[in-house]
């Protein structure tokens, strides 16, 4: 399976850096034919890392399929919030968070080097 995720991390982004993805008892992973979401839980809270859709499927609905199923496997695993931290510049994804009822909680300048992260919760 980190062969699959491997993949579509290099198909769907330009940054594509991770090296290896490693999964253990804690990993929520969602993977469709066209895209996949990667999280972690700790006790009551989860954490998305990443959700890509390969870039010819964009704009079809996919993105929002995948995140409610990571979120339904959130909630499924006992989750009180699930936080996660986006680009300043994705308007495409904070646009997609916020219509699932996340809420920006801080900022992180820099974080991407060039551009800050916006730190975001959402309250199940």
């Amino acid at each position: 399976m980190n062969e699959q995720i491997l993949a579509f991390e290099r198909a769907c982004f330009d940054d594509a850096s991770w090296k290896s993805v490693t999964l253990n008892e804690n990993s929520i992973i969602v993977l469709e034919d066209y895209g996949y979401a990667l999280g972690v839980r700790f006790g009551d809270e989860c954490e998305l890392l990443r959700i890509g859709v390969l870039p010819e499927r964009r704009g079809g609905g996919l993105g929002s399929a995948i995140l409610s199923a990571f979120l339904r496997q959130c909630e499924g695993g006992g989750a009180k919030r699930v936080f996660l931290e986006v680009a300043c510049g994705n308007s495409a994804a904070m646009a997609l968070y916020v219509k699932f009822g996340f809420t920006q909680i801080g900022r992180r300048r820099g974080y991407y080097g060039d551009d800050d992260a916006i730190v975001m919760e959402k309250h199940m």
